[in-house]
């Protein structure tokens, strides 16, 4: 990974008021809380950590909010952390 990407994370609340986020860009990304700030800062480190585990890469996520359909859709956009390395 030399670029930059974008995974969008959608989080809705389920039937028990929990709120949850999925990825279909990226599998495996499922987060669950009673409490959404707690899903939201939960969701750049899943990111992370699944790039690591699944790729090999260390990347970094940064949030870029944005609404759609009126449901609540988050941009993430990830960097290898290389990249922001060189640019230190």
């Amino acid at each position: 990974m030399r670029t930059a990407e974008i995974i969008n994370v959608d989080i809705g609340r389920n039937a028990d008021g929990w709120f949850v986020a999925t990825s279909d860009d990226l599998v495996g990304l499922f987060i669950a809380h009673p409490d959404v700030q707690e899903v939201l800062a939960d969701v750049p480190v899943t990111i992370e950590a699944l790039y690591r585990a699944d790729h090999g890469i260390e990347v970094r996520a940064m949030e870029a909010a944005y609404r759609r359909d009126a449901s609540e859709r988050l941009a993430w956009i990830t960097l290898p952390a290389s990249a922001l390395q060189v640019a230190a």
